[in-house]
């Protein structure tokens, strides 16, 4: 079954209308979405899967289940691959980046036109979860490359607003180096906190549509911002225009997704379980040095992650 997904234009009306308690999904893929008077609303274990796919990780996923709509979407928004959570070889040559932004008043302080959704999420994930979800993905993409030849691995480090980090096949180890170098550490060798603007300068170094970069992000730096901040905030505001402006575009060697978080009022409940449901996380060579891992898992293999 093929998939049909993609960027569509609408009107200011419709972006007026989209109100700030649910989370926006947008996708980058060329062929227009249909354009209808409400968008989808999706529960955050949808949109997980949602994500999975477009992101080539299906495998550590389960569709059990899942019922009509959930795989209705899959099928409209899951990207370009072939079949919904087929588990073949996934092709290196398309870039992907899945942005997760928390703490956005406004889309449209962020967006330079109106884009329309693909779809929203209802019964919003605190920022932890929004987080915790993104490393996972990370984890999982990391794995799945473990074969890989030159594999370049770049993580941001915990005590930043700028989480997550890339996956990259056919780099070279002084390149890769150099990255987490200039990520990290300013010109006199001091650390730093990497920011999304520095992020997008290195990325365009490489070149997109070569290596088949894999790009998962969790951004929570506006997450404490507000107006009232005055430069740090239109410095963050303008850091995410710009990445976002290059990055979400009818590209057919980039497929982004980008999720925007309203603002919390107010802190959300701990809670054991997280509403992104459960999958697998796999055991990491860092997590077992005696046993680096060598092929992906399948969906029944025991270990499961319950944020």
């Amino acid at each position: 079954m093929k998939l049909i997904a993609g960027l569509s234009w609408a009107g200011t009306a419709l972006q007026a209308s989209l109100v700030s308690a649910e989370a926006l999904v947008y996708t980058s893929d060329t062929s227009p979405l249909p354009l209808k008077e409400s968008l989808p609303s999706i529960f955050p274990n949808t949109a997980r899967l949602l994500f999975a796919q477009r992101l080539g990780l299906s495998q550590y996923h389960s569709l059990e289940g899942a019922d009509e709509t959930t795989l209705n979407v899959l099928n409209t928004y899951g990207g370009k691959q072939q079949h919904i959570f087929s588990h073949e070889e996934r092709t290196r040559s398309i870039d992907k980046i899945l942005l997760i932004v928390d703490g956005v008043a406004n889309p449209e302080d962020i967006f330079d036109h109106s884009v329309r959704p693909a779809v929203t999420i209802q019964s919003q994930p605190s920022t932890s979860q929004n987080r915790q979800l993104a490393l996972d993905f990370l984890e999982q993409d990391q794995h799945s490359r473990s074969k890989e030849h030159n594999l370049c691995q770049l993580r941001f480090p915990s005590s930043s607003t700028l989480r997550g980090g890339l996956s990259s096949s056919r780099m070279e180890s002084h390149n890769c180096g150099q990255w987490n170098e200039h990520m990290t550490h300013d010109t006199n060798g001091a650390s730093q906190k990497p920011q999304l603007s520095m992020y997008k300068d290195l990325y365009k170094s490489l070149g997109s549509g070569v290596y088949g970069h894999t790009t998962i992000l969790h951004v929570s730096t506006l997450q404490d911002l507000s107006p009232n901040d005055g430069e740090r905030y239109t410095t963050a505001l303008s850091d995410l225009k710009t990445f976002i402006k290059h990055f979400h575009q009818p590209n057919s060697h980039v497929s982004s997704t980008i999720v925007i978080m309203p603002a919390n009022s107010k802190p959300a409940k701990r809670s054991i379980t997280s509403p992104y449901g459960t999958y697998v996380k796999p055991l990491t060579a860092r997590q077992q040095p005696e046993e680096p891992l060598s092929s992906p898992l399948h969906p029944t293999y025991p270990r499961t992650l319950h944020p």
